[in-house]
This record gives structure tokens, C-alpha cells and sequence, in this order.
């Protein structure tokens, strides 16, 4: 109601208040078109593997997944606040901030892209993930308990003082 007295008196006073108004409810069309998952929703998987996501700017929560192959891409800053344990052939892309634990179990098989940590990365024995242009915050650090080449970092900043324990870095900056 209040919005339809405050664009009423828009109109009044500006000519091309109806075409803003077209405008803005076109875009709001093609916005929710485009299937982004806002903030206020938990992450849901509509199917057990092939799943994409484009999430909006804000706090996320993830749930725990059995489900693989699973693509996540941020169009904004993202925050993960909750503790979260993955399995196999998740894909985190761009601008995700995970400040709850992350735990990778023995089969997951993960690539984090530009993504940023305030806690410990757990990863069980025969977990895989390759970390690319990561930065690695507060106390965070990968704690990896299988062989050293299943985690790896190229390319990522850690500032947190805490050294990675089993990972290959390459042109890592401490």
C-alpha cells in the first residue's frame, strides 16, 4: 500500500516514473530468472550429483552434502558461517569466505577457487583438493592427514602464521 501512495506521488512529480517503474520490474524479472540463491535460503540440492549454484552477497549456510560434482559460484562476497564436511567433486568459485570449519572426508575430491579461510581445513586421509589463489586468514591452515600431494596450494597468501601440515604449495606468500 505504501508503495503504491510513494510511486503514485513519484509520478506526479517525475514524467518518466511509469518507465522507471517498467524498468525496475523488468529487471526484477530477469533477476529471478536467473535462479540466484539469496542469503535468506539454505543452499538446497535439487539433484545427488551435476548441481550449480550462484549465490548473492551475504551469509550463506551450506549444508553437509553427500551429494558430487557440485558447483558453487558467489556473484558477491559470500560468507559460509556454518561448520560444513564435504564429500567428493564440490567446485567453490570466487569470493566465498568460509568462517566455520571445513572438513573434507577420505573420498571428497574438491577444487576452492579464490576463496578465503579463518579456520582449520581438515582433510582426512584420501581426500583430495587443490587450493588456487586462496587466502588463508586468523588461524586457518590445512591439516591434511593423507599424502602430501593431495593437497595442494598454488598461488595463495597465508597470513595466518599457522604452517599447512602435508601440502605441496607452490609460490605460496607467508
Amino acid at each position: 500500500m505504501a508503495r503504491v501512495v510513494y510511486e503514485n506521488m513519484l509520478a506526479e512529480s517525475n514524467p518518466n516514473a511509469s518507465a522507471n517503474r517498467e524498468i525496475r520490474d523488468e529487471l526484477s524479472r530477469i533477476v529471478k530468472a536467473l535462479d540466484i540463491t539469496l542469503p535468506s535460503t539454505i543452499v538446497q540440492y535439487k539433484k545427488t550429483k551435476e548441481n550449480a549454484a550462484s549465490l548473492s552477497p551475504g551469509f550463506h549456510k551450506l549444508p553437509d552434502t553427500e551429494v558430487t560434482d557440485t558447483r558453487l559460484l558467489s556473484l558477491g562476497q559470500v560468507f559460509v558461517k556454518n561448520n560444513v564436511e564435504f564429500n567428493r567433486g564440490n567446485q567453490f568459485v570466487s569470493n566465498i569466505d568460509f568462517t566455520g570449519t571445513v572438513t573434507l572426508n577420505a573420498l571428497s575430491v574438491i577444487i576452492f577457487t579464490n576463496c578465503r579461510f579463518t579456520k582449520i581445513i581438515t582433510m582426512k586421509s584420501g581426500a583430495k583438493a587443490v587450493f588456487n589463489s586462496c587466502v588463508f586468514q586468523s588461524a586457518s591452515a590445512i591439516n591434511n592427514a593423507g599424502g602430501a600431494t593431495n593437497a595442494q596450494t598454488v598461488g595463495c597468501a597465508r597470513t595466518s602464521g599457522v604452517s599447512h601440515t602435508n601440502t605441496t604449495d607452490t609460490a605460496e606468500i607467508t
